[in-house]
């Protein structure tokens, strides 16, 4: 809406209420490249963004293009953006940290001199176990030391069955020394005149907000401002990976801020994130626009605006899961889409007339029936710091589940 887009086609596997309203939209599973070659939309010309998951789907990516589709990256810049070995290069370049990181697998072969350093001090740190495929911190785990995660590494492919699953495990599954301090997301816009950082967002953490694991996405607030120091070494970072792969358009990394003010590079997300909405709200300005004027080359100016919401409060949203097998009815659903949050943080200033509550909601769902641990819908809400705007999601969640469970 706010890119001023007439048609949008879309490819999801949830299909959520909102997203139907103003999308043509099939699931994303039943999606086939050739059964759709003579189908609306035709592909040639149009141009495509990335969301959620699809970073891992290179060899799609690249057949899509090949149909004639527009698109800030191809399938070998995102097996490079989602490479390790280039994350690694790409901090030590522009100067951020790099947590020490490597293979598993060639942990255990001794091939990487960092691994035999890592298992000196192993038992006075902590590890994650990550994967280069994985989405939404669904495949990372924490661990008290290398040796446990080696053990469960070693478990978990020994149960593999088919060589070709061990030896995709191998190649994707990595261990990364944890980073005290708070994560954030930087947002990135690139174009032939260079990258821009769209916005820089607060992760919601384990303690914060309720949700089935620890590492899984929570949500974000927003703005996080940062010193002139650490913007300036966040830009040089956007900078050496835009030169170095030519991706344009809207592309985020992750970083982790320790208590001494310094960026540690936890992973790049070479799409469209989460918290790209809330820096869109923010400044009233649309960065999805920015994205499609930079992958199809439309060099035309365009007025920036000034940000629209200047009261000093931080704008959030969090993904509310189901705590347990949850039923609910059509009514109940129709009471969240009369609460649909329709894209302007000014809604959030008013109060809530089903509750004392300033909340929204998107991603609203069309099954009545959630099973434990999914994700059901997000919540937006606003607050004067962090700790508040916390407290403001957390009691939406709360409004939410009573609506759900109310007959």
């Amino acid at each position: 809406r706010r890119a001023g887009v007439d048609s949008v086609w879309a490819w999801d596997d949830f299909l959520d209420a909102d997203l139907i309203s103003i999308a043509e939209a099939i699931p994303l599973s039943e999606f086939r490249l050739e059964e759709n070659k003579d189908q609306e939309p035709s592909l040639d010309g149009l141009p495509i963004v990335l969301c959620g998951g699809m970073e891992n789907q290179p060899d799609l990516v690249q057949a899509l293009i090949e149909r004639g589709v527009q698109c800030g990256t191809n399938g070998l810049m995102l097996r490079e953006l989602r490479s390790v070995v280039h994350w690694e290069k790409w901090a030590l370049e522009s100067g951020v940290g790099w947590p020490e990181s490597f293979f598993v697998s060639e942990y255990l072969k001794g091939d990487r001199k960092n691994g035999v350093r890592a298992a000196a001090t192993a038992s006075e740190n902590r590890w994650m176990c990550k994967s280069t495929v994985g989405a939404g911190g669904m495949r990372v785990q924490r661990f008290d030391s290398l040796e446990a995660l080696v053990r469960d590494f070693k478990s978990h492919r020994d149960s593999l069955t088919e060589e070709i699953e061990r030896t995709s495990f191998d190649q994707t599954t990595y261990a990364q020394r944890m980073v005290d301090g708070i994560t954030i997301g930087v947002s990135y816009c690139a174009s032939s005149d260079g990258v821009r950082i769209a916005g820089i967002a607060r992760g919601i953490v384990k303690g914060e907000f309720v949700a089935p694991r620890e590492f899984i996405y929570r949500g974000n607030t927003a703005p996080y401002p940062v010193p002139e120091e650490l913007r300036e070494a966040l830009q040089r970072f956007g900078n050496v990976v835009t030169a170095a792969t030519s991706v344009r358009g809207l592309w985020q990394a992750d970083f982790q801020v320790d208590t001494n003010g310094n960026a540690w590079l936890l992973e790049i997300n070479p799409r469209w994130s989460a918290s790209m909405e809330l820096h869109e709200a923010i400044a009233g300005y649309s960065w999805m626009r920015e994205h499609l004027r930079a992958i199809t080359g439309d060099r035309t100016p365009v007025k920036t605006s000034e940000p629209v919401y200047s009261t000093g409060k931080l704008f959030g949203k969090a993904i509310v899961y189901a705590p347990r097998n949850l039923e609910t009815t059509e009514t109940s659903l129709q009471k969240l889409w009369d609460l649909r949050w329709l894209g302007t943080v000014s809604e959030l200033e008013e109060q809530s007339t089903d509750g004392p509550f300033r909340f929204r909601v998107a991603d609203i769902p069309k099954d009545t029936h959630f099973p434990e641990g999914v994700p059901v819908l997000t919540v937006y809400s606003t607050g004067a710091n962090h700790s508040e705007l916390i407290g403001e999601l957390t009691r939406g969640r709360e409004e939410v589940l009573k609506i759900l469970e109310s007959r």
